[in-house]
Formats: structure tokens, sequence, C-alpha cells
């Protein structure tokens, strides 16, 4: 906020195919974005989704036919800060399956770090030019 203080980011994205997890690879997708694009944050912010199953099983990175179960979950976090960024629930979570439904899309988060890292770590040495060495 104190670089930008009155600036406004608008990231808007254009799913194409929805095959389920939507929302939360499109926040992962926008952080992504802003981060390359250069603006400065906090931390990455990565998004996960689960889905809690009739039978009351719970599925991290549910397909399209799993999201029309019983209880969905959207969380995104910055895994560096350990802070939840958002939080969308639908339906009825019953007991502690909320709870083991947000630890498991936190495990996801805090996997799918690293990878998102590598990726804008090749865009940028692909942006910057390699040092060239002084012939002295």
């Amino acid at each position: 906020m104190d670089r930008y203080p009155r600036a406004e980011l608008v990231v808007s994205v254009l799913v194409l195919e929805d095959r389920g997890s939507a929302l939360s690879l499109a926040i992962t997708s926008a952080a992504l974005a802003l981060a390359d694009a250069g603006i400065e944050m906090y931390d990455l912010v990565v998004g996960a989704a689960a889905s809690r199953g009739d039978n009351g099983d719970i599925v991290l990175d549910p397909t399209e036919g799993e999201e029309d179960s019983a209880a969905n979950m959207c969380l995104a976090i910055m895994p560096t800060l350990n802070q939840v960024s958002g939080l969308l629930c639908t339906g009825e979570w019953e007991g502690d399956s909320p709870v083991e439904a947000m630890k498991l899309c936190m495990e996801g988060c805090q996997r799918l770090y690293p990878v998102l890292q590598q990726s804008l770590l090749k865009s940028t040495k692909k942006k910057v030019p390699a040092p060239v060495p002084d012939a002295s």
C-alpha cells in the first residue's frame, strides 16, 4: 500500500473451460501474473479447493462432477507468511470436516508454492539478459 497508495489493480480472468477448481486456479494465476508483471507483493497468493462428498470423503482439487457435492471450499493463502487471504465455503460442513478441508487445502498450497517460484524464476531469467563479462 505504501508503494501504490491510490492505485487500483484490476485482474480479469477468462475461463474458457471449467473442469473443476476454477476459482482457486484463477486466484493462483492472477497472483503469478501480478508477480511476473513486477508488482510488489508481500507474498504470492496460492489457491486450493476441496469438496466433501455425500459419503464424507474430502477431495483436494475437485473435478467438475465432484464440485456438485454436499460442500465445497476454496482457500487462498500466502504460504511464506502463513496467512489466509481468502476463504469461500458453500454447502453444509459437519463436525471437524471444515478443519480437515482447510488443512488439506493448506498442504496443497504449500506443495504448489515451490512450483510457482520456479516458474517465476524461469520467466525472470528469460526477461533479464545474461551479464556480458568485461574483456579487459
